[in-house]
Order: C-alpha cells, then structure tokens, then sequence
C-alpha cells in the first residue's frame, strides 16, 4: 500500500508540477504579448502623431503660401497700372521721367524671377517702394486729372489694386508670423527640419495706396473743369 501510494503521490504531484510549469509558460506568453503589444502600439501612435504634425506644418506652409500668391498677383495689377499710366503719358506727349516707373517694372522682373521667399521678399519691397513712388507723383499732377478723365479712373482702378495688395500683405505677415513661430516649437521644429523648412522673412511695410482724386475747381462758378481735349495732345505743354 505505502508503494502503490507513493507512486500516485508521485504521479498527483508530476502532474501538477507539469501543470504549474503550463501555466508559468502562459503568463509568460501573455507578459511577451503585451508587451509587443505595446511596442507596436507606441510605434503606430509615435507615426499616426508625426504624420499629423507632419501635415500641420505643410498645411501652414501652404496658406503661407497661398498668401503670396495675392500678394504677387495685386502687386503684379499695380505694376501693370504704372505701364498703362506710362502709355497715356507717352499719348498725350507729358514728360514724365519718373525713376519710380522703371523701378517698378524692374522689381516686378526680378521678383517673378526669385526663387526663395529672401530674395523674393527683397523684391517685393522694392516694388512697393516704387509703387509708393509714383503714387506720390500721380497725387502731384492734378493737372492731368484736370484734362482728362481717364487720369482719375487710372487712379481709382489703381487704388483698388493697391487696398487688395495691402490687405493681402496683412493676412501674408500674419500668417508668417504664425508660421515661424510654430516651427521654433516642439514638435514641429524637428517636423520643419526634416522637410528642411526655414523662417520666412515677414516684412511690414506697405504700399501708399492713398489716391488723390480731387480736380480744381473754377473760383468763378465752383464747377469741375471739363475735359475738352480728347484725341488732342494739349496736356504736352505740361
């Protein structure tokens, strides 16, 4: 009996032995498991979470850019004015040896010929400038306005170009400020980096857009001048 009993004693406690060994092995399995688990769950959080960073960034480089594509386009429309207005000029016989003039024609060349957002900028600064320019020296002549009427619709087409032009620059500095100052920040200044974007140059200055478009008046009858002169050249004495 005292064998037949040890037998199954050894044979009861084999197989709870063999069953502790399973249920080690188990747990084993579970912690290997949760913790690949955990691993891969990291890594595709780390990636879902790059990618949505990646995607801000190029978003905000996009309504940067957008931006500029106003701000050139209106830019553009001014400089065309200053052709168009040089063209009247040279049909009515005025002198009008502006700098301005060709200051603005030549800035628009370079400007649609720069490749980064610095020499861009730089451009389009000196565009403005000259755009300023012969603003000041349409606002001087109210002797043209005076002859003829097609001076003042210059300057009221004009005008709109530039209030456009300045209302874009201000939404394009805005967003570049926002813009440099996301990159410079966690985690989007390892994102920039990577996509080897840098700070955008955001100057403030803007276009004098202020049009005078006031004509003399008569002392006698306090009535606008009429413009008689169409297909004359008399405004060449000016």
């Amino acid at each position: 009996d005292i064998i037949i009993y040890s037998k199954k004693t050894e044979v009861i406690m084999a197989k709870k032995k063999k069953k502790e060994n399973k249920l080690s092995f188990t747990g084993i399995q579970i912690m290997v498991f949760a913790v690949f688990g955990a691993a891969v769950g990291m890594l595709f959080s780390f990636a879902m979470y790059d990618n949505l960073f990646r995607q801000y960034v190029k978003s905000m480089y996009t309504y940067v850019e957008n931006d500029w594509g106003h701000l050139q386009y209106y830019a553009g429309k001014g400089t065309d004015q200053v052709i168009r207005l040089r063209d009247m000029l040279e049909k009515d016989k005025v002198r009008h040896r502006q700098p301005a003039f060709d200051a603005a024609i030549d800035a628009r060349a370079r400007l649609i010929g720069s490749a980064g957002y610095i020499d861009k900028t730089r451009a389009m600064l000196e565009l403005e400038e000259a755009l300023s320019g012969v603003m000041e020296w349409y606002n001087s002549r109210m002797d043209l306005r005076n002859k003829r009427f097609s001076y003042i619709e210059w300057g009221m087409i004009t005008a709109e170009y530039l209030d456009n032009y300045n209302r874009h620059k201000e939404n394009y500095v805005n967003a570049v400020k926002d813009y440099n100052f996301r990159i410079e920040r966690f985690p989007f200044r390892g994102i920039a980096k990577k996509l080897n974007l840098e700070k955008i140059p955001a100057p403030e200055t803007f276009v004098e857009s202020e049009v005078d478009l006031k004509r003399e008046k008569y002392t006698k009858d306090n009535v606008f001048r009429m413009d008689l002169m169409e297909g004359t050249s008399s405004a060449g004495s000016y």
